[in-house]
């Protein structure tokens, strides 16, 4: 919806009032962590994942990311994000290299080093 600002129509009117419905009814919804080892046992864990042409309007892709500290007895999330893709994919495999590159870049080696570790 924000890409359509200067071109809104009664669809993205539509839309909003639905986003809207969605974040109203899911307020209980809450990120939980948790910690329960010790530092020497917890290793950190970037996820990615994409769709293929999933804007309708563009045929752009969307990346999905979640970086997070995972243990035996440990789930502990940092951060997280989504980002629509600057070109159009032709296969699901593209999209899934670029939304690994796009976790790294933005999730994996930024929160390496803010962990301390160097490679």
């Amino acid at each position: 919806l924000a890409c359509h600002v200067t071109k809104w129509t009664a669809e993205c009117d539509k839309r909003l009032h639905r986003l809207v419905c969605y974040i109203h009814s899911t307020l209980h919804y809450r990120l939980v962590g948790w910690v329960g080892d010790n530092t020497e046992d917890i290793t950190p864990h970037c996820f990615a994942d994409a769709d293929l042409g999933g804007c309708t309007t563009t045929q752009r892709s969307t990346s999905g990311a979640h970086f997070a500290l995972r243990g035996p007895n440990t789930c502990f999330p940092i951060a997280a994000g989504s980002k629509r893709m600057a070109c159009v994919t032709l296969s699901t495999t593209e999209a899934e290299l670029y939304a690994a590159f796009y976790a790294l870049r933005t999730f994996g080696l930024p929160g390496l080093s803010f962990l301390g570790i160097h490679f």
